[in-house]
């Protein structure tokens, strides 16, 4: 009975750890046909709910490890239970990482992102000065001559 709880609660938390990374999957394929920078805050707010889905998840199962090793030693339980926790636990910190990767690699894209953003900012300053540089000034003159009101002639 212990045995199919702890592997239940692992399933579960790997469950959760799956549906969010599937959610942030489709989150980013959405965000980033529209706006890549706010595709990268909502993806950064995505991978640190994650991080805290998966850091409650290996406190859960070393509690429970911790548990079971006492459980063994005093001979309530068999070690495959252990196992299959440890398992878990493993698969929990490799998950871990893949998040902190993919925290890494948002950055990065997102640092490019604002690179090309500012030289893109800075060619177009460039080009606005060299415009108004070819700009020759001159004095205003009038384009038509002066109009003088006619009046009617009359005859005397």
């Amino acid at each position: 009975m212990r045995e199919l709880e702890a592997m239940t609660e692992v399933d579960s938390q790997s469950q959760c750890s799956i549906s969010a990374i599937n959610t942030m999957e489709t989150l980013k394929r959405k965000r980033m046909q529209q706006d890549p920078n706010s595709m990268f805050e909502e993806s950064l707010a995505m991978l640190r709910t994650i991080n805290a889905t998966l850091d409650r998840g290996l406190c859960n199962i070393a509690q429970t490890i911790s548990n079971c090793t006492k459980a063994v030693e005093q001979g309530d339980t068999t070690l495959k239970e252990v196992r299959v926790i440890r398992s878990s636990m493993l698969y929990s910190k490799l998950m871990k990482t893949s998040m902190n990767f993919c925290k890494y690699d948002l950055k990065k894209k997102h640092n490019k992102l604002q690179e090309d953003d500012d030289a893109a900012s800075q060619s177009m300053s460039q080009i606005n000065e060299e415009k108004e540089s070819h700009i020759i000034e001159s004095p205003i003159t009038p384009q038509f001559p002066e109009i003088r009101p006619q009046l009617p002639h009359h005859k005397i």
